[in-house]
């Protein structure tokens, strides 16, 4: 489960999922698209916008009343004549006359066409019907439109004397989205390898008189249509343009409202009696078929036709690529106040976008899937980060719990990122605190080894806990020595105060101790500190299989070597002159108890004992003249003075000093300099 849950967080799982939402993007399967159409449908909502240019003519209820259904064609075109005495420039009936009525009926119908420019309407079929020539003609400029157009098997045409006697033809055609809503309409469609114009297009060339229309295509396909002397008709690839549901239409009933002047405008005819014609699923609600295409003339008249360029989806998929990648390496490189403004930016920033784009320059952007990839991109890496500060905490609990106070696991878990796990080079504090004499103890156990883990235990608990206290960590046990490091993982303000004072704590409560061991009748424990400071490596080390967060480096053999010369001293504690630069505290009393090689090193080191019990002037006055005679080579004057030491923890040493002056009085050196080195570690 580990491991699981391991692969699910890593960073390039973040990646993968960029990978699948970029993949997916491409594919654009159907809750995409959707997700992406109700964007637009948002950005596009606006207040209605009063049209002056196009009015709406309804054959409704009343209409239908005067006339019975099917509608009488002559009535028909007395309507149409009085459309035109109204001023009216441009007709479009968007109803298709496919079949044959009253032939009088019809023919008078037909022959009230010339009074104006009529349009009428043809649409699309998914037969295979016949179809003739297009009415109009079509010149195609950069290359073959027909692959790229939408294509249709046939279209159900009017009679043929209708469309001779009609200024233009049109198929009406609105197909829907993947949701069920028109919002794109194809300016032309290929029927047959035919250009069939549309007839909001036929709609506009008549307004114009142009005879025909043309058609700009690039490499990507359709570019644009223009009818001269407006400006292009920009649309996507497959000769599509957005409808704009904005616009707001006058309209009359034919029958029972006046007709107003309408002079100079262009008129569309449709049939809103309920039942008759059904209703047009829009992003706005439903609208009815002639008002549809009223909406996509006034767009193409207001010259600024909604587009949305191929080149939009390349820029939109290579930055919610680019985004993601840079949003994956913030999350992972930075602090959550950071995170959270960035992705606040490039969410207001992609909204910003969208919306500016469209009200200047009418361009359709899709932010929404930009944002959602954002949000997701954004939600996994942040729990990848959570995860892997949770484990990380997890971790550092484990491995620091029982090594470091309560106090610094906290400081640690709050800030994982101050622990370097990798390794770094630091100035720490090293002590370590070995068992002098185990050897005899351990045999008071030969046939109980469980107690004499016992007493060890008894043991390293109290060291531990001072240890601890004193904001140190327990690198490690070995056997019955403890080392352990300041500084490290947590920078700790007076590292060697605090290594000293533990040093002596841990003196104190052995004394209580070893009284509770000589009341159980057995041996007391002695014990030797020594204690360095220098610049060492800390972090995990080890193998791929185990390892541990450990120091390693000269300074902390020192440590160890001053550990091991407290038995040749006499002394329980050992502190390099390193770490007493770094103490000011008048409580202790320092003695110089040697300037001392250690075993397989090079360089001399002054290296101390330290009490924080009181210690009379003059013993340390005595000390120090005893140590300048020493360092003289006034042997005589040095034994002397080490001999009258009385100060009972510092009576071993001077025994020891006292031997080592008979033997150098004794081989004289000349080139004695103050400096002993030792033999053993």
């Amino acid at each position: 489960m580990n491991k699981f849950a391991k692969i699910l967080t890593s960073w390039w799982m973040c990646l993968l999922v960029l990978g699948g939402l970029t993949a997916l993007r491409v594919s654009d399967p159907v809750p995409v698209e959707t997700l992406r159409l109700n964007w637009f449908d948002y950005i596009m909502s606006t207040e209605p916008v009063h049209s002056d240019q196009i009015v709406l003519l309804e054959i409704g209820e009343t209409t239908l009343q005067n006339t019975g259904y099917p509608i009488n064609r002559s009535v028909l075109g007395n309507y149409v004549i009085e459309t035109f005495n109204s001023g009216g420039f441009v007709l479009g009936i968007n109803t298709t006359f496919a079949n044959p009525s009253n032939p009088t009926d019809d023919e008078f119908l037909s022959s009230v066409f010339p009074y104006g420019g009529v349009v009428l309407s043809q649409m699309p079929s998914i037969k295979g019907l016949d179809s003739k020539a297009p009415h109009v003609g079509t010149g195609t400029i950069g290359g073959d439109a027909l692959p790229y157009l939408y294509n249709y098997p046939g279209i159900v045409t009017n009679l043929e004397i209708f469309e001779d006697n009609a200024f233009g033809v049109g198929v009406a055609v609105a197909p829907n989205d993947v949701d069920g809503k028109v919002r794109q309409v194809p300016v032309s469609i290929n029927v047959n390898d035919k250009i069939y114009p549309s007839f909001a297009l036929e709609m506009l060339r008549n307004l114009t008189g142009e005879p025909s229309y043309q058609v700009f295509v690039n490499e990507l396909g359709i570019e644009a249509f223009r009818i001269p002397p407006y400006d292009k008709i920009i649309t996507d690839s497959n000769g599509r343009v957005y409808i704009d549901y904005k616009y707001h239409f006058d309209s009359y009933e034919l029958g029972k409202d006046t007709l107003p002047d309408l002079s100079g405008k262009a008129v569309i005819m449709g049939v809103s009696a309920e039942g008759i014609v059904p209703q047009v699923n829009t992003p706005y609600g439903a609208k009815l078929p002639h008002e549809i295409q009223a909406n996509i003339l006034q767009t193409m008249l207001d010259g600024t036709v909604i587009s949305r360029p191929s080149l939009v989806l390349l820029a939109e998929i290579i930055s919610s690529l680019v985004l993601g990648l840079l949003l994956v390496l913030i999350v992972y490189r930075s602090p959550l106040v950071v995170q959270i403004p960035l992705v606040a930016s490039l969410t207001l920033g992609s909204y910003v976008l969208s919306v500016y784009s469209y009200d200047s320059y009418k361009v359709l952007i899709d932010a929404s899937f930009p944002l959602l990839s954002l949000w997701v991109i954004f939600t996994q890496a942040s729990f990848n980060n959570f995860y892997r500060q949770f484990r990380l905490r997890q971790q550092i609990s484990k491995q620091f719990s029982t090594y470091l106070s309560p106090k610094l696991v906290k400081q640690l878990q709050k800030n994982p990122e101050m622990l370097q796990l990798g390794g770094e080079t630091k100035q720490m504090t090293y002590l370590f605190c070995d068992i002098r004499g185990f050897t005899p103890i351990s045999e008071q156990y030969k046939t109980d080894p469980q107690g004499l883990t016992h007493l060890i235990n008894r043991f390293l608990t109290p060291m531990t806990d001072i240890i601890i206290q004193k904001d140190g960590m327990i690198d490690k046990y070995m056997g019955d020595c403890i080392m352990a490091v300041w500084n490290a993982p947590l920078d700790i303000e007076n590292q060697e105060h605090k290594a000293v004072y533990s040093a002596l704590y841990m003196l104190t409560d052995l004394k209580d101790l070893n009284e509770e061991l000589t009341e159980e009748g057995l041996l007391p424990i002695n014990i030797g500190i020594g204690i360095n400071t220098g610049e060492a490596v800390v972090g995990n080390m080890g193998s791929d299989q185990r390892f541990d967060y450990s120091v390693l480096g000269d300074p902390v053999n020192l440590g160890a070597r001053l550990e091991g010369q407290s038995k040749s001293y006499g002394v329980e504690l050992v502190v390099s002159e390193n770490t007493k630069q770094g103490i000011d505290d008048d409580r202790l009393t320092w003695i110089l108890l040697d300037k001392l090689i250690v075993k397989g090193k090079k360089e001399p080191v002054n290296i101390y004992t330290v009490f924080d019990i009181p210690v009379y002037k003059h013993t340390v006055r005595d000390i120090e003249d005893a140590w300048d005679a020493y360092v003289k080579g006034e042997w005589d004057k040095s034994i002397n003075i080490y001999s009258k030491i009385t100060f009972s923890p510092l009576e071993d040493y001077s025994k020891i000093m006292v031997s080592r002056c008979k033997k150098m009085k004794q081989l004289n050196p000349s080139d004695w300099e103050g400096i002993w080195e030792a033999t053993t570690k």
